[in-house]
């Protein structure tokens, strides 16, 4: 087989495009294909969370609670993951009150969490912060609702959705939100 000048140049460029995306860990991944976690410090991330947050809830509102379960959403579906959110991010969203505490629910678990906590409420995961371009980025954030021990036993209530946020000489800005469905 025979090759053009130009053939060979098109099939090397095509073998160096596969070769290149085959050494990308992230481009299938279930949630930020493409994207790469960001390098930011505790302040900035805990920023990010923050508009999420404040996009999905109203933290004006006294009834509100939030807590925060520490581990990260992976990057593949579902919600297992060893991974932590470091303990400088939760101080930041606890000091700022956009957080009550924190609560680990067990995985898996047919009915709502139960939490310690003076309000029932709801209980927060993140994904890493990812990087979507110079000022840019994404974040996943999955919510459950919790019970405390005063509210009774309600129904189970969780949702996911993926915020693209916009940096803002204060921190960060949820510019679009979508839904990501829950199975």
């Amino acid at each position: 087989m025979t090759f053009s000048r130009a053939g060979f140049g098109a099939l090397l460029a095509l073998l160096l495009v596969g070769a290149c995306a085959g050494d990308d860990p992230d481009r299938d991944a279930f949630r930020g294909p493409g994207l790469h976690a960001a390098k930011l410090q505790a302040d900035s991330r805990a920023r990010a969370y923050e508009a999420a947050i404040r996009t999905a809830f109203d933290l004006e509102d006294p009834g509100v609670s939030i807590l925060i379960d520490d581990r990260v959403l992976p990057r593949a579906a579902g919600v297992d993951s060893a991974a932590t959110v470091p303990a400088a991010v939760v101080s930041q969203l606890s000091q700022r009150g956009v957080i009550r505490g924190a609560c680990r629910p067990r995985i898996g678990s047919k009915a709502a969490p139960r939490c310690k906590a003076a309000l029932p409420g709801y209980v927060v995961r993140f994904s890493d912060v990812l990087a979507a371009g110079k000022d840019s980025a994404q974040v996943y954030m999955w919510a459950e609702k919790y019970d405390n021990a005063n509210s009774g036993f309600s129904a189970p209530l969780r949702f996911e959705r993926a915020y693209q946020l916009i940096k803002t000489a204060g921190g960060w800005r949820a510019a679009q939100e979508a839904h990501i469905p829950v199975s």
